[in-house]
């Protein structure tokens, strides 16, 4: 079944970032069955969560802000959840009525 992993559960994939190395990515299986579904129902596919993340890292990274300062992965691996969770309930938010284009 599409969409099927336990939600409450840690699961790992391997994801290249924008520098060409493969980064283990270890989050709730919410966040991979939303990144799924996103990819597969959506304009968004993962390599713009990808790059996303990778940028946003990035100019953390160069701004001191870092919450994780001096490691990068980690910073990445943050990042990559954080966008993923943000679409995601921007797409719910749109669905249920509560964001108005129009302003």
């Amino acid at each position: 079944m599409k969409y099927s992993l336990p939600h409450d559960q840690m699961h790992s994939r391997v994801i290249t970032a924008p520098d060409g190395i493969d980064h283990l990515i270890t989050m709730g299986g919410w966040y991979w069955n939303s990144l799924d579904w996103m990819h597969n129902e959506t304009d968004w596919k993962n390599i713009d969560f990808i790059e996303l993340a990778w940028k946003t890292a990035k100019q953390m990274e160069n701004d001191g802000t870092m919450e994780n300062p001096g490691n990068l992965p980690a910073e990445f691996q943050l990042a990559f959840k954080y966008h993923i969770w943000f679409r995601m309930k921007d797409l719910i938010n749109k669905e249920d009525g509560i964001v108005n284009d129009n302003i």
